[in-house]
């Protein structure tokens, strides 16, 4: 994968995206922002990258993850009550048990979130919250500098746009456009050559 890759996607959804309606209720307008939070951590952690600020990049991980997260629970497990609460300043249930409501929703009995989750969730808290991940990238023998591997980047980037890709689709689903889901899908095959 190359940060091009990277750059070519996010023009992509920015174009795929730009004027999508939907039906306006809270339950939407909330879940959608979110998708949308999603997708710009994408344009974020790739400007960081960009703009050689590595750490910054590895640190969006987690939050565009909570963000997703955060709009598929308002879109499909939270209670109209829970919605009206969260867009008035209340604060969502922790995201464990997020992540389990949104798999006892049919379209999500194959559990990936949970392990995705359970695979990232040290790492991505680590980047975050300026753990050793963060301090050993930036120690070489002689200096302190980003020193990050590009395997790492690249698995960064990939997440990143995987993640923009599954805000994408729902953003998409909001506005029951399941033609505009199908070729955000084909669109990123083309470009990155895999689901």
């Amino acid at each position: 994968m190359k940060i091009e890759d990277s750059f070519k996607w996010i023009k992509t959804i920015d174009t795929l995206l730009d004027g999508v309606s939907f039906a306006n209720s809270e339950r939407r307008r909330g879940a959608v922002s979110l998708f949308h939070l999603c997708i710009e951590h994408n344009k974020g952690i790739y400007a960081c990258f960009k703009g050689d600020a590595p750490g910054s990049a590895f640190a969006l991980i987690r939050p565009q993850f909570e963000a997703f997260i955060r709009g598929m629970w308002v879109s499909v497990c939270a209670s109209d009550e829970q919605v009206s609460k969260f867009l008035r300043g209340g604060e969502p249930p922790r995201i464990g048990e997020m992540i389990e409501s949104i798999e006892e929703h049919p379209d999500f009995g194959h559990k990936k979130l949970g392990e995705f989750k359970r695979r990232i969730w040290k790492i991505v808290n680590n980047f975050t919250h300026g753990g050793s991940a963060q301090v050993k990238s930036r120690n070489t023998e002689r200096e302190i500098i980003s020193s990050y591997k590009i395997s790492e980047i690249q698995w960064v980037l990939r997440r990143a746009s995987q993640l923009a890709l599954l805000s994408a689709i729902e953003t998409a689903n909001m506005a029951d456009n399941e033609p505009l889901s199908d070729k955000l899908m084909k669109e990123y095959e083309d470009i990155f050559g895999e689901p």
